[in-house]
């Protein structure tokens, strides 16, 4: 919901979590976008958030320090693997171009 293409509506990260069917609250709020799909009104992620577990859940994150610890600890270690892949995707990608540089060279010795 929050994301929006030149009037074109494109499917957001908490969208594609909400519709997969299998996620926990700790899942969502991991996600980055998160306050920005509950400021844009996301009435799949405001159902779910407004369940009474959900809630319930919630407020325990705010009235025991160790929940809240545990979840920042998940965040840090999912922020770290997003990192891990962001720096083999960009790995590959500099290898791909290098090779296809190799190719170019190749073929401009061959012409």
């Amino acid at each position: 919901m929050f994301w929006q293409v030149q009037g074109n509506m494109q499917i957001s990260p908490i969208d594609e979590i909400l519709e997969s069917g299998s996620f926990s609250l700790e899942t969502l709020l991991l996600e980055e976008n998160v306050i920005q799909e509950v400021k844009s009104m996301n009435d799949d992620l405001i159902n779910f958030l407004s369940q009474p577990d959900v809630v319930m859940h919630m407020v325990s994150y705010v009235i025991d320090p160790l929940a809240m610890s545990s979840l920042l600890l998940e965040a840090s270690r999912h922020r770290r693997e997003i990192e891990r892949q962001e720096a083999r995707e960009l790995q590959r990608s500099a290898e791909a171009a290098e090779m296809e540089e190799e190719e170019v060279a190749t073929e401009a010795e061959a012409a």
